[in-house]
């Protein structure tokens, strides 16, 4: 059984509540008296969850495909730079090369830009990979908003569900990994232009959140704990668990050695999904 015990290397540093300076905003905190990352959050366990012998059109599937939203800069005056972004692109760029999975990286895009760019994604042919993954790195609110360059939208509309409406995707896994608050300040909610069209299928879905809804999501610097530590989690164990495996060791890692945040999951996939079986 796995142990999350000691999986906080730096757990001497923010593991037992260092004291915060000043107060706390709703938006991505990113200036928290925390001491640099110095290395990953988990650590090896030394036990590891055989292959399943996948059946011979699984093994001919590529690799999945990356899609990264990296929104570091705003239009919006409340919202601050997302100082450390940066390095969480170059952990997830490191992380799913190792398993051959192309990653696009788009950058401080306008609300139009992502609808434009997942409308495409709905329309892509699927049929040869085996996954897709998405994620999300921004500032956030509650009720799954997210904030673009030019304002907010809710990942719902502009994200998942392109993705359920893709048809080559309907019965592969689809991961979305949103890095981004979920405070409970007033929003303004913008809704103009949305594209809004019939419902697709929202199945073998899994959506993985940094914190918990309500809550502030750490960054640093040198990234976020949440991206850093799926990341290392990842390229350890991706060769053998299943993704739903590794989303336990990170929540049972941040549960047991950092309590200030928790992240929280929501899916329904109903097959395995190992990184390593389609190198």
């Amino acid at each position: 059984m796995f142990s999350s015990k000691k999986l906080f290397p730096f757990e001497e540093e923010f593991g037992r509540g260092i004291p915060v300076t000043r107060k706390l905003s709703l938006q991505e905190n990113s200036t928290i008296p925390l001491r640099a990352l110095r290395g990953p959050i988990l650590r090896l366990n030394s036990t590891s969850t055989p292959q399943l012998n996948y059946d011979e059109v699984k093994k001919k599937l590529k690799p999945g495909l990356v899609l990264v939203f990296n929104q570091m800069n705003f239009d919006i005056e409340e919202l601050s730079t997302r100082t450390g972004s940066d390095k969480d692109v170059e952990a997830i760029e490191d992380t799913f090369a190792k398993f051959n999975m192309p990653v696009t990286v788009k950058k401080d895009k306008r609300r139009k830009d992502i609808q434009r760019i997942m409308k495409d994604m709905a329309k892509k042919n699927f049929e040869k990979y085996a996954c897709i993954v998405v994620i999300l790195l921004s500032h956030g609110r509650m009720n799954d908003m997210i904030a673009a360059r030019d304002g907010w939208f809710r990942i719902h509309d502009l994200i998942t569900s392109p993705l359920y409406k893709n048809k080559t995707l309907r019965s592969k896994p689809k991961l979305v990994f949103v890095q981004a608050c979920k405070g409970n300040k007033t929003m303004n909610v913008y809704s103009d232009n949305i594209w809004f069209e019939e419902e697709g299928h929202p199945t073998e879905m899994l959506q993985f959140y940094s914190t918990y809804e309500g809550f502030l999501s750490y960054r640093t610097d040198k990234g976020s704990y949440f991206i850093q530590t799926l990341c290392f989690a990842i390229a350890s164990y991706g060769d053998t668990k299943d993704i739903s495996e590794i989303v336990d060791i990170v929540i049972k890692g941040f549960r047991d050695n950092y309590a200030k945040q928790i992240p929280t999951v929501t899916t329904n996939l109903t097959q395995r999904l190992v990184f390593g079986d389609y190198k």
